[in-house]
């Protein structure tokens, strides 16, 4: 092996994850492509693997997710060859997240609890915190909602353990997320506020109340969710976040439940677009969007009825019928049937 080369590959991956910082992903794309070369020339596997696992999250990034799942497929089989455990649960994380854009939720599900298996082995309690959430999450998706609860308790415990409020609060809201009784969903939630206030992490708070806000929805307090909706968007008002457009459509939904329908089209004519990704995130909104639609004869809304078919399909969400997101598109379709 030439260090003379070896330390150039690892300049160029380094200008790699600058460039991509700075989303110039082209650039990126080129340093990270120049620096495998040079890794496979010198026979360097380890470089080999990470500059593949860059040239993935470069391409999710990009939502070429056919592209992101041949870099990571090449990549853990470099990292099983060198019985690199930790990186290849990190790999099984990633290629979970390509799979779960591509709407293979099962594939998705069965590489997270690799993962899972692989960080519990190694007593890694901090990644193995993150996978439990994903996990968690993804048996949300598919309408498994007790085992994600279940999935989600062991997360906070060991959140709790490792002593990272910030990370227990994140697993307080996913487990929300993941409670059926509306009881459950607020008292993790008032607990991750609680631990959000204490140390002052006002962004997460804020988006927990977005959270709460649609909860007072479901509990019929329509006035309460209007407040916290619109005091969340106060909050992110000059922020391109994606929380935004899912507030704006929330507000307008509770505002055409109020029969304030003027007020749900000016908030519907407000959106910037931020939700672009073909994934669940998208679909979830669109449902929230073009039922706020119906609701404020919002005619726009109507533009949303065939890609909501297309992302379903994508998705494959009519296999995962306890779902709350096929259950809310089976509403929206009962809607649409009453008011067509």
């Amino acid at each position: 092996m030439d260090i003379k080369i070896s330390l150039e590959a690892n300049a160029i991956m380094e200008r790699g994850h600058l460039e991509a910082e700075g989303n110039n992903f082209m650039a990126a794309q080129v340093a990270y492509e120049q620096a495998h070369d040079l890794y496979r020339q010198e026979e360097i596997p380890s470089g080999q693997a990470n500059a593949l696992n860059s040239l993935g999250i470069l391409s999710l990034e990009k939502h070429d997710f056919t592209a992101a799942e041949n870099y990571f497929s090449q990549a853990l089989v470099i990292y099983q060859g060198l019985k690199d455990k930790k990186s290849e649960g990190l790999l099984l994380g990633n290629l979970s997240n390509v799979e779960m854009a591509m709407g293979n939720l099962d594939e998705s599900l069965e590489h997270t609890r690799m993962a899972r298996d692989i960080q519990a082995s190694m007593g890694d309690k901090l990644q193995l915190v993150l996978t439990l959430g994903s996990l968690g999450d993804l048996l949300v998706y598919t309408g498994q909602h007790d085992e994600a609860v279940n999935t989600l308790s062991q997360a906070h415990g060991l959140a709790q353990e490792l002593g990272h409020p910030r990370l227990e609060a994140f697993i307080l809201e996913h487990l929300s997320n993941a409670s059926l009784d509306l009881f459950h969903k607020e008292e993790y939630l008032k607990r991750a506020q609680e631990i959000y206030l204490t140390h002052r992490y006002e962004h997460e708070y804020q988006t927990t109340c977005a959270h709460q806000a649609t909860i007072d929805y479901r509990n019929g307090n329509w006035e309460c969710a209007v407040k916290g909706l619109r005091n969340c968007l106060a909050f992110f008002e000059d922020s391109a976040h994606p929380i935004t457009d899912y507030t704006k459509a929330w507000l307008a939904l509770v505002y055409g439940r109020l029969q304030k329908a003027a007020e749900g089209r000016d908030v519907l004519s407000g959106l910037q677009g931020y939700y672009t990704a073909p994934c669940l995130e998208r679909l979830n909104f669109l449902l929230v969007y073009a039922e706020a639609s119906l609701y404020c004869n919002f005619q726009d809304g109507c533009d949303s009825t065939t890609e909501i078919e297309q992302l379903i399909d994508t998705h494959q969400i009519r296999r995962y019928p306890m779902s709350e997101m096929f259950q809310r598109y089976q509403q929206l379709q009962s809607l649409r049937a009453q008011w067509s």
